[in-house]
C-alpha cells in the first residue's frame, strides 16, 4: 500500500479525534490573535501620553517602549497558546507546571538567554541609551536603529544589510544621534591671502548650507587645526556639524559647497 493510501487511512480512522481538535486549535488561536490586537491596542493607547508629554525628539523611546511591551505580549501569549495547545493534543502540561512553576519551565525550555536579553533590553530603553530611528555604532556596525524587541537591537547598517544584535551581548554604544555628527574636511589654502579670507570663505559656505539644510545644518564649517604648511600653502582642517538623519546629503553638500566657493573665487 503506497504512502497516500496509509495517509487516507489514517485520516479517516482518526477523522472522529482530528476534527474537534483541529477546530479547538483553531479557536484557540483565533482567540489568542484577538488578545494579541487588543493588548497591542491598549498598549499603544496606554503609551500615547507620554508621547504628547514628551518632547518631539523623545517620540522615538516612546516608539521603543511600544516595541518592547509588544514583544513581551507575544511571548506571554505565545507561551499560553503552546500550553492550551499541548492539552489539547492530550499532553498534560498541569503537573509539569504545578512541580516546576512557569520560571522553571522556562528555564528548563532553555530561555535563560532570553531572560538576559530582555533584561538588557530594558535597561537601554530606561538609561535611554538609544532608540529605533538613532544612527549608532554597536561592535563594529554602523548604522540606523530599525527595531529594539526584548531580545535583539536590529541595525540597517550602511551597506544596506540588517545586522541583528542581541540585547546582553551589546556591551559598547556609540551614540551619533546626540548632538551634531561632525564632518571633517582638509583644504589647501595659499599662504598670501591669510586665514582670515578663509574665514570669510567658510561664512559663505555656511550660509548657503543653511539654505539648503536648514536645521539640519548644527553649526557652521570652522577651523579646527592646521595639518601641514610649507611656502606657498598651508593645509587646514576643516568641520562642519550636521544632523545624524542629513548625514550623507549634508556630507554631499558640504564638500561641494566648499568646491563651488573656492572655485568662484578662484582659490583652487
Amino acid at each position: 500500500m503506497g504512502l497516500g493510501k496509509q495517509v487516507i487511512g489514517f485520516l479517516q480512522d482518526n477523522l472522529h479525534q482530528i476534527i474537534p481538535k483541529g477546530g479547538g486549535i483553531l479557536l484557540i488561536t483565533l482567540l489568542l490573535w484577538v488578545v494579541l490586537r487588543l493588548a497591542r491596542v491598549f498598549i499603544y493607547r496606554f503609551t500615547l501620553p507620554l508621547e504628547k508629554r514628551e518632547d518631539p525628539s523623545s517620540v522615538g523611546r516612546v516608539k521603543t517602549i511600544r516595541g518592547l511591551l509588544g514583544s513581551l505580549a507575544s511571548f506571554i501569549i505565545g507561551f499560553i497558546w503552546l500550553l492550551m495547545v499541548l492539552d489539547i493534543l492530550g499532553i498534560k502540561t498541569t503537573a509539569i507546571l504545578g512541580a516546576a512553576g512557569v520560571v522553571g519551565v522556562a528555564v528548563g525550555l532553555g530561555t535563560q538567554t532570553f531572560i538576559r536579553d530582555a533584561f538588557f533590553g530594558f535597561l537601554i530603553v530606561i538609561e535611554d541609551q538609544f532608540r529605533e530611528g538613532d544612527l549608532v555604532t554597536i561592535g563594529g556596525i554602523t548604522g540606523a536603529v530599525e527595531q529594539i524587541t526584548f531580545r535583539t537591537t536590529k541595525i540597517r547598517g550602511d551597506d544596506g544589510k540588517l545586522y541583528i544584535i542581541s540585547n546582553s551581548s551589546i556591551t559598547q554604544v556609540c551614540n551619533h544621534s546626540r548632538g551634531g555628527l561632525v564632518i571633517f574636511q582638509e583644504v589647501a589654502f595659499p599662504n598670501h591671502l591669510g586665514e582670515e579670507n578663509l574665514v570669510k570663505v567658510l561664512k559663505e559656505v555656511g550660509d548657503r548650507l543653511s539654505k539648503t539644510l536648514g536645521d539640519s545644518l548644527v553649526s557652521y564649517p570652522k577651523l579646527d587645526n592646521i595639518v601641514s604648511f610649507d611656502a606657498q600653502k598651508t593645509v587646514f582642517r576643516i568641520s562642519v556639524s550636521i544632523r545624524p538623519a542629513a548625514r550623507k546629503e549634508g556630507e554631499r553638500l558640504f564638500r561641494e559647497t566648499l568646491r563651488d566657493v573656492l572655485l568662484e573665487k578662484g582659490l583652487i
